[in-house]
């Protein structure tokens, strides 16, 4: 019974985690979509905020204040842009697994295409293992 109950504990913490790792693709994607949206509006406007928008020269989308999630609403996406530059994050959403996730917490994107993130995933040898296919 001990044995049984010894590997089910590691099946479970198995299945846990590859969950969360497949679930950190929820983020990825909302994160490179709306980078995508904003260096489209760059390339049409030559900015990616516009503090006094007009019918001509419109402000680009972006994730507002009040909360933009992911497709699977397991994280929440926010900006802090300029009209030169910006940096999308993606935060876990409490209540959901991923909110446990210590090793990819955060993810970040920037104008330049930097990615990161926070958390306990070692950032050797590859700064964006939890940009890669883990």
């Amino acid at each position: 019974m001990g044995i049984v109950a010894i590997l089910a504990a590691i099946a479970y913490k198995s299945y846990r985690n590859s969950v969360i790792k497949t679930d950190r693709a929820d983020a990825k994607n909302a994160l490179i979509t709306w980078a995508q949206t904003l260096e489209r509006c760059y390339s049409q406007y030559y900015y990616y905020y516009n503090a006094s928008p007009t019918a001509s020269l419109p402000d680009c989308p972006a994730p507002t204040a009040s909360s933009t999630y992911s497709s699977n609403n397991l994280y929440k996406i926010t900006v802090v842009r300029t009209a030169t530059s910006y940096t999308l994050t993606a935060t876990p959403a409490s209540g959901t697994v991923v909110a446990n996730d210590t090793q990819c917490t955060t993810f970040t994107i920037d104008n330049t295409g930097n990615k990161g993130y926070t958390g306990t995933a070692p950032a050797a040898p590859d700064p964006t293992s939890c940009w890669g296919a883990n």
